[in-house]
Order: C-alpha cells, then sequence, then structure tokens
C-alpha cells in the first residue's frame, strides 16, 4: 500500500529514504501546518519514527499494529527558520 501512496502523490525519489530494513519513510519539509499532512514526514512503520514513546508503546506483537505513520517535528530551530522565510507585514 505504501508503495501506491508514495506513487499517487509522485513523490521525488530523492525525497524518500530507505533505511536496512526496507522500510521506507519520506523526511518532512520545513515546518508545514497542521493540515498540510503532504509536507508532514511520511513513515512505512514505527520503525523509522524518531519518536522513542510511540515504539516502546507499540514494541513486541503491537507493532503490527501500526502500518503507516505522518509524524510533524516542531522545534525552535525550525520555527525560527520558517519566521525568517516569511515575509514582514508592517
Amino acid at each position: 500500500l505504501v508503495p501506491e501512496l508514495y506513487a499517487a502523490m509522485k513523490v521525488n525519489d530523492d525525497s524518500v529514504q530507505q533505511n536496512n530494513q526496507s522500510r521506507t519513510c519520506k523526511p518532512q519539509v520545513g515546518l508545514p501546518a497542521e493540515e498540510d499532512l503532504k509536507n508532514w514526514s511520511h513513515h512505512s512503520s514505527i520503525e523509522t519514527v524518531a519518536d522513542d514513546v510511540l515504539r516502546a508503546a507499540l514494541c513486541g506483537s503491537y507493532s503490527s499494529l501500526v502500518s503507516f505513520v505522518f509524524g510533524l517535528e516542531t522545534n525552535a530551530d525550525l520555527i525560527i527558520k520558517s519566521q525568517d522565510t516569511q515575509p514582514t507585514t508592517l
């Protein structure tokens, strides 16, 4: 299903990363809005997610319950970078 989703979105091959376990992920683009799911990170399993709590909660037999994960990272560096690219209004 995930390869079909990427094909439907016409994702550039350079933006999709593949790890050793043949799991794919598409990195987040900038600081997308909450409704901009296309630019969130996309993960085909919890193995490529950088959320230790999610991975720990779903370890073992529960990991098969998750087939796809969207991720949105927000930190001070991304917020500052996003504000620098927005035009200033008076």
